[in-house]
């Protein structure tokens, strides 16, 4: 039997070789897919730029870490906040420089500097 009839196997091996008998690992449900890893120096250029890219990237700071430093920073302009707006809607209170209404839209619209502002600036002492 010529080679190219027995689709590579020589005529010495038979019908029913060793190599016929032999099986592919069973796998169960679906064959794992192997993917080719790109090789070269271009593809390892990419790698590494991936990796910086990665690395510059990564967060200084995780969440508890942030939630940790602005909890303290948010409820300092809600009191600061809300003690000017409560100092200026006293009728006793007099300010000096703008309207009150002018000095509330300044302490609730520049957040943490409106009612430092309003209370260097704003407030006059009868």
């Amino acid at each position: 039997m010529p080679r190219s009839a027995g689709l590579g196997k020589s005529s010495s091996e038979g019908p029913h070789s060793l190599r016929d008998r032999v099986r592919a690992p069973a796998h169960r449900g679906r064959r794992p897919v192997r993917h080719a890893r790109p090789s070269g120096p271009r593809a390892r250029i990419v790698r590494q730029v991936a990796a910086a890219r990665a690395a510059a990237y990564s967060p200084l700071v995780n969440d508890a870490t942030l939630l940790a430093i602005l909890l303290p920073v948010i409820a300092i302009e809600l009191g600061l906040m809300i003690w000017a707006l409560w100092d200026l809607s006293r009728p006793q209170r007099v300010v000096r420089g703008l309207p009150k209404a002018v000095w509330a839209v300044i302490v609730i619209f520049i957040g943490i500097i409106g009612p430092v502002v309003y209370m260097l600036f704003g407030r006059q002492e009868t």
